[in-house]
C-alpha cells in the first residue's frame, strides 16, 4: 500500500497476500474492496487513533481532519502455464484491487461528515483502477487483440496511473482539507461521480476481490509472472503500489 502524503501520515503496511477472513461479499475482517454497493462507515475505522504519532495527530487536528482512511492498490499479472501455451491459450489476466484496510484506518473526532470525506479518496482509487484497466484494455486493441500485449504495457501504465492518483488525492486533499475551499467537497463528489460513470464497465468486480483473497491464481493452469517489463528491464513483479 501507500503513504498517503503528509496530511494523512499514516505508514501503511507493506503485506504481499491478503489476510483475515471473509465476512462477506468484497470484505474480510481486514479489508474492503470497492464496491458501489459498500460504502463505508464508522464501523469500518477499526484503528486506535491513540497510537498515532504526536506529531501526525497534531497535523490531523490543525486541518480538522475527523478520520483517516488506509487505502492502497494491490494488483498482479498472472500468465497461462506452459501447457496452455502449447494449446495457444496465452491471454494474460490482470487483476487491480483498490482496497480500505480497517485496523489502520481510524476516527479521530465525531464529524458526520468525516468518513464521507474519505469516501471520495476510496472512490479516487477505484476511478484509478477503472482508468488503468480501460488504458490495458485499449493498448490490447491497438495491437489487434494481440496476447501478452497488456503485460508488456502493465508497469509503465501502472506507474503513470499511481501520478495520477497521487496527484488528484493530493489536489483534493488541499482544496478540502487545508484551504478549506467553499464547496470543495460537493464540487469533488460530483465530478469523481461523474468520472466513475464514465468509466462503469471497467468496475471492479468479483473476479478482483477473488484473486486477491485467494493470494494466488484463481484461473486453472495460470501462474504469477515473477518479473514484468520496466522500460528496458525485467524487474521483479511488486503487487502493492508503493
Amino acid at each position: 500500500m501507500k503513504k498517503l502524503g503528509f496530511l494523512f501520515a499514516v505508514q501503511l503496511l507493506a503485506v504481499c497476500s491478503a489476510v483475515g477472513q471473509e465476512t462477506g461479499p468484497y470484505e474480510n475482517t481486514t479489508y474492503i474492496v470497492w464496491s458501489a454497493d459498500r460504502p463505508l462507515s464508522e464501523q469500518d475505522f477499526l484503528g486506535d487513533s491513540t497510537r498515532v504519532a504526536p506529531e501526525a495527530m497534531e497535523l490531523f487536528r490543525k486541518f480538522d481532519l475527523g478520520a483517516s482512511a488506509s487505502v492502497g492498490i494491490w494488483s498482479v499479472v498472472d500468465i497461462p502455464d506452459k501447457k496452455l501455451i502449447r494449446r495457444g491459450e496465452r491471454q494474460e489476466h490482470i487483476y487491480v484491487v483498490p482496497l480500505f484496510e480497517k485496523t489502520r484506518s481510524f476516527i479521530i473526532n465525531d464529524d458526520t461528515l468525516a468518513v464521507k470525506l474519505q469516501q471520495v479518496v476510496f472512490d479516487i482509487y477505484e476511478w484509478t483502477s477503472r482508468f488503468m484497466r480501460k488504458e490495458l484494455q485499449s493498448f490490447q486493441d491497438s495491437m489487434g487483440g494481440a496476447t501478452g500485449s497488456q503485460a508488456v504495457v502493465y508497469e509503465t501504465i501502472r506507474n503513470n496511473c499511481k501520478k495520477m492518483c497521487d496527484m488528484l488525492v493530493g489536489q483534493y486533499s488541499r482544496e478540502v482539507y487545508i484551504e478549506k475551499q467553499e464547496g470543495a467537497y460537493d464540487k469533488w463528489r460530483k465530478f469523481i461521480d461523474g468520472q466513475l460513470e464514465s468509466l462503469k464497465e471497467y468496475a471492479t468486480g468479483e473476479a478482483e476481490w477473488q484473486r486477491f483473497l485467494k493470494g494466488e491464481p484463481i484461473l486453472p493452469d495460470y501462474v504469477r509472472v515473477k518479473n514484468v517489463i520496466s522500460g528496458a528491464q525485467s524487474i521483479p513483479q511488486r503487487e502493492w503500489w508503493d
